[in-house]
């Protein structure tokens, strides 16, 4: 492997980025995130011996505050 190389393939950046978009509009949902604000979500994800993209897990970062 050449220090341009990706780690991961172009299928499996595509499978990431669906389930990033996925995850971060249930978080926006669940906490009540109005659109154009920011939060920020860690994620954390692994390919597997058999080369799947797997999602270990996901949560939310810092404080989302209630602005009623």
């Amino acid at each position: 492997m050449t220090s341009d190389q990706l780690l991961i393939s172009e299928a499996q950046m595509r499978r990431l980025r669906s389930n990033l978009e996925t995850i971060h509009n249930h978080f926006k949902t669940l906490y009540g995130v109005q659109d154009g604000a920011d939060y920020a979500i860690e994620i954390e994800f692994k390919i597997t011996a058999a080369n799947k993209l797997a999602i270990k897990q996901a949560r939310p970062q810092g404080t989302i505050t209630d602005n009623d």
